[in-house]
């Protein structure tokens, strides 16, 4: 994932990352700069990625099952 400083512009490519609520915000701790959370920049790259996730069939049904036991 790319991050962008909105202070100094400076950009940081991060492949693991978690992110966390700060307030209402989900921000990842690791992409910091200028002591400020950095924005996350939605590449081509990242779009392609998330719009190809696909739920096997039935994946509901067996989630309410383990709900009822």
């Amino acid at each position: 994932m790319k991050f962008e400083c909105r202070k100094c512009k400076g950009v940081k490519n991060l492949y693991k990352v978690s992110f966390t609520a700060v307030g209402e915000d989900l921000v990842c701790k690791d992409a910091k700069c200028c002591d400020e959370y950095m924005d996350q920049v939605m590449t081509e790259e990242y779009i392609e990625l998330t719009t190809n996730i696909h739920r096997n069939e039935g994946g509901d049904s067996a989630f309410k099952s383990n709900l009822s036991n």
